[in-house]
This record gives structure tokens, sequence and C-alpha cells, in this order.
């Protein structure tokens, strides 16, 4: 089975940046022939903080006929990686290289193929005389021809349905994973706090081994027209989706026990514990979501402050006691 992606890369983004991913997000399924229809968008990376760090969006096609003249098409069978540039045709390849693959799985569900693979990469990446260099995935989610998925932000009131909603998701989630690779499942975030505004996402957190183990597991099990993967700053995260492109159903958050994700479980009890906190972060979270209501990840980044501020006096308890 191949994997035939096109789209764009870049060299040393700025960290977190996803200007790619956003601009390709939306212009590939409006540009790119021969998607079939359904598909999925793909990045993959160098691992974070190598120099030159290189990123790569593409969109899953069936076949490649006509590319955009800025684009390229990628190429991954079981032994080569093969590149062309954009244009009329795919004749005459820009480069090939033999890759080894660190892991290679094929969903049951929807015959996608995921995986992540070692080679030198092109010339013009700067990775070529310094060997195979690891190239991960990290990120799919599932498109439609001419469709983008837009999120917003809206805030509703707590519902007392969210911690049963938890609890019969995380029995699946466990059933799906099993107990080697989902050593303890947590409801955390909003939805878990009673009398807390919200996102309608239920957040689910989850201990795994490793990322190594979880990721070759729960790609192939979990994701098809309902689910996206990210890799967000050594973390995965699956999103779930009520269905292709639907509303946002849950947040499933994958780490190791050691990972900064974990603070957010003691977040979690200072807040269930300390109603006027509770009341503070509420009327934060309102404020916010009327000012970046189109914008996400901003919401997400101006809450960080009131994380800080919690986790310093929870620091504190625990070093008086």
């Amino acid at each position: 089975m191949k994997l035939r992606l096109v789209g764009g890369w870049r060299l040393n983004p700025p960290p977190g940046d996803h200007a790619l991913l956003a601009s390709l997000f939306e212009r590939l399924p409006r540009e790119v022939c021969d998607i079939g229809t359904l598909t999925r968008i793909v990045r993959y990376e160098t691992p974070p903080h190598t120099a030159p760090h290189v990123q790569f969006v593409g969109m899953e096609v069936e076949q490649v006929r006509t590319v955009p003249e800025d684009l390229v098409t990628w190429e991954l069978s079981d032994q080569e990686w093969t590149v062309w540039h954009g244009g009329d045709g795919c004749n005459a390849p820009a480069w090939r290289e033999p890759i080894r693959w660190a892991w290679r799985e094929v969903s049951e569900k929807n015959k996608w193929l995921f995986g992540e693979f070692a080679a030198r990469g092109p010339d013009d990446w700067g990775l070529a005389q310094r060997g195979p260099q690891p190239l991960l995935l990290t990120g799919s989610a599932p498109v439609v021809a001419g469709m983008a998925a837009m999120d917003q932000v809206e805030l509703v009131d707590h519902d007392a349905s969210w911690p049963t909603s938890f609890e019969v998701f995380a029995r699946y989630l466990g059933s799906e994973l099993g107990p080697q690779i989902a050593l303890r499942i947590e409801h955390f975030g909003s939805t878990s706090i009673p009398g807390m505004p919200a996102k309608p996402i239920i957040d689910v957190l989850v201990e795994i081994p490793s990322f190594e183990e979880a990721k070759q597991v729960a790609l192939p099990r979990l994701l098809g027209p309902q689910w996206e993967y990210w890799w967000y700053a050594d973390k995965i995260t699956l999103v779930r989706r009520d269905g292709l492109l639907g509303r946002r159903t849950h947040h499933v958050h994958m780490a190791p026990r050691a990972h900064a994700v974990w603070q957010g479980i003691a977040f979690r009890d200072y807040l269930r514990q300390n109603r006027t906190e509770a009341l503070r972060y509420a009327e934060l979270k309102k404020r916010l979501a009327a000012a970046c209501a189109d914008d996400r990840e901003a919401y997400t980044q101006q809450k960080s402050e009131f994380f800080s501020e919690i986790h310093r006096r929870i620091g504190a308890r625990r070093g008086r006691a």
C-alpha cells in the first residue's frame, strides 16, 4: 500500500506556528484533484528542536495528475520515498530515496496508512549531510472536497450529564486501547468542574506507557471520519467529532505520568474545592470567549496566566505541607 500526499513544506517554522497547516487546510481541498469523496490532511515533521526543522502538510490523493506549481507530491511505499515538484504530470521525480519505517500500520476501519520513517531528505532541506533523519507523523484530519472544518469558541452552562458522558466514553476508550496502553483515564478540564461554564467538549486524559507504544495502537484503531490526531508539545491529542467535520464532542490527551499535562488534575481538584476561584475562572472564560470567538488558539493561550497562578498556589501549599 502506498501513501500519496500533495502539499507544501517549511523550514524552521517558529515553535507552535501552525500557519502552514492553516493555509493548506483551507486551500488543498479546493485546489487538488483526484482526492475522492473522503480523504485526510496529514502532517509530517522532523523531531522538535532539530536543526533544520522541517514541517510538511499534505492531503492524501488517490492518484496524481495536476498539482499547483508551488506544491510538491510525496509518495511513500514500503521501501522508497519519492518527491515531485508541482505542475502538470509527475513523470520526472525530483528526488527519490530509500526509507526505513520505524513503524507502519493500516487502519482496518478505513484502510488509511499510518507510520513514521527515517530518510536523508531532499538536498534543499539541508538534511542530506546528516544521514537518515526521522520524520514523525504529527497530524491527521479527515476532509472532503471543497470543505474545511471551522471551529468557534462557544461556552454553555454546566451540564450535569457531563460526568456520565465521560464515564461512558472512558469505557469505550479503554476497550479500544486496552489496559496495556490506557493505564489510567481521567476526566479533566472545565466539564469536570461542577457549575463551570464550558465548551460542550469532554476533556479526557489518558496515562500511557510511552508515546511510541500509544501512537502505534491509537492511530490505526481510533482515527477515521470522526477523529483527528495532532501532536502538540510532546503530547498526543485526539479530537472526536459527532460526524465528518461536525461539532467537537471529546478531546483525548495522552501522555506518560510525568508529563506536565497531568498538572491539569491538580488544577481540576483545586477548583472543585475553591468556589471563589472557580467563579473567577468562569468570569475569565466568558470574557475571553466573547473576545476570541473565532480564534480557538488565542482563547486557550490567554487562559495560561490563570493556570500558572493556580499552579503556583498548589506548589506553595505542597511546600508548606
